[in-house]
Formats: structure tokens, C-alpha cells, sequence
């Protein structure tokens, strides 16, 4: 996802105009903004799996809770989202 969306950005431009699938109209900051999440969740979320933690204990941790505001409880609840990312990591290592 993080690298479909660099290939997006190096794309577009200021005045292009972005049309998720979930969420308002968008443009190219509000995708660098989107962009930047994905980085820190997926930094986040493999600092966790190194010392082996359980997608169960993640979750009970809401280690991402800083951005649940912005971007949680949406199309997916964060518990979803940590679920999903856990294992798209776990698949690549």
C-alpha cells in the first residue's frame, strides 16, 4: 500500500484532486498525510512483532490510540486495522 501510494504521489500534483474510496474529496497533501500513517503504523506495529507480541496483546496496548482520532473508527475500527497489518507484516517476513 505504502509504495502504490508513492507511486500516486510521484504522479500528481498540487492541484490534483484524490477520490478515495472511503472519506472526502482529497489532495495531494491529504495523501502524504495518509502516506505518513501507513510509514508509522507499520514502524509501530513491526517494534511490536520483533519481541514476538501477540496480534491480542497489540491490540490491548492501542499503541497507534494518538491517531484513532484522525483515523480510527472509520471504514475499519483500529482493532481491524492493527488485525490487518499484523498479518500483511507476518506474510512478508
Amino acid at each position: 500500500m505504502i509504495g502504490n501510494v508513492n507511486q500516486v504521489l510521484s504522479q500528481i500534483d498540487e492541484h490534483t484532486k484524490i477520490i478515495p474510496g472511503h472519506g472526502p474529496l482529497g489532495d495531494k497533501a491529504a495523501l502524504v498525510r495518509y502516506r505518513d500513517m501507513l510509514v508509522l503504523v507499520t514502524k509501530r506495529m513491526k517494534n511490536l512483532i520483533n519481541p514476538g507480541k501477540t496480534i491480542d496483546e497489540i491490540i490491548k496496548l492501542k499503541s497507534n490510540a494518538d491517531l484513532d482520532k484522525t483515523w480510527g473508527n472509520k471504514f475499519l475500527t483500529p482493532a481491524s486495522f492493527l488485525t490487518i497489518l499484523h498479518d500483511v507484516i507476518l506474510n512478508q517476513q
